[in-house]
């Protein structure tokens, strides 16, 4: 297999600050990325995350802003959705 494929296979990456990351999606795997605060560590931007989401998903689909910031994550743990 092609390294790609074994990322898309095996692997995740999560961002606290990516633009360039969100704005690659597709090139690195829409499904493979998830967005991470890091609360409550300091390395984050609580308690204005919702701030920081508007700015870095700015012309990004309600579809990838949803796997990134939740579905991602609840489909890799396991995690029921309503």
């Amino acid at each position: 297999m092609k390294p790609s494929e074994y990322f898309r296979r095996q692997l995740y990456a999560t961002f606290i600050d990516d633009a360039f990351g969100v704005a690659h999606r597709h090139d690195i795997g829409v499904e493979n990325i998830l967005w991470s605060s890091d609360f409550p560590h300091s390395a984050t931007f609580w308690p204005h995350s919702r701030e920081k989401i508007a700015q870095d998903f700015q012309g990004v689909g309600e579809e990838d802003k949803q796997k990134i910031l939740s579905s991602n994550t609840a489909k890799l743990y396991g995690f029921e959705m309503d």
